[in-house]
């Protein structure tokens, strides 16, 4: 074999028009890994949660990179031997009782994850602490994450309101996927 073999076809779904198989070759799985070794997200004997079809892209792409890392796959239980569907609340007690390391998905999961989040505390009324405090961690985490990166978070009020941020956030992970979660990779449409 070599870099130009033929490794793989991956269909499109046809959503678009006729369905299409697009070619992998060895090459572009090799090219796809070397990125993935470069950016350091992956390192060696991590677990991956995957619930997203091995056959696309993505997903060929994280697995195939578990793989090459001496990882684990933890795969969500399924409710529907005949359909092969997994139920959305089952499969987020798998993901905690799982506790990966790595959670990729689609973007379209982690929207419903941000609404259920917001969705619990906003029956508290609109005005409530509660639901004020995550409104303003999850405005607040990220520029106060990127300051504390590049060794900008000098001022006491940033220090104070990263490690509130901060607390928050975790905890909100932690509840949702586990305490070992290193962080999330999301793949799909823009």
């Amino acid at each position: 074999l070599t870099r130009d073999s033929l490794a793989s076809i991956v269909y499109t779904s046809g959503t678009t028009g006729a369905p299409k198989g697009v070619v992998q070759t060895h090459g572009n799985h090799i090219g796809m890994l070397d990125g993935v070794q470069l950016s350091g997200l992956l390192g060696s004997g991590q677990d991956i949660f995957l619930f997203l079809p091995l056959a696309h892209s993505f997903a060929r792409l994280v697995g195939y990179a578990v793989i090459s890392t001496g990882g684990s796959y933890i795969f969500p239980a399924i409710v529907d031997r005949k359909r092969s569907d997994f139920a959305a609340k089952i499969m987020f007690e798998d993901i905690k009782q799982s506790e990966p390391l790595v959670f990729p998905s689609v973007p379209r999961l982690f929207e419903k994850v941000m609404t259920g989040v917001i969705g619990k505390t906003s029956g508290n009324g609109k005005f409530s602490i509660r639901t004020t405090l995550l409104n303003w961690a999850i405005k607040r985490y990220a520029p106060l994450a990127r300051k504390k990166k590049l060794g900008e978070l000098r001022s006491p009020w940033d220090q104070f309101s990263f490690v509130l941020a901060d607390g928050l956030v975790a905890k909100i992970r932690s509840a949702v996927f586990g305490k070992r979660l290193r962080f999330c990779i999301s793949g799909g449409a823009p």
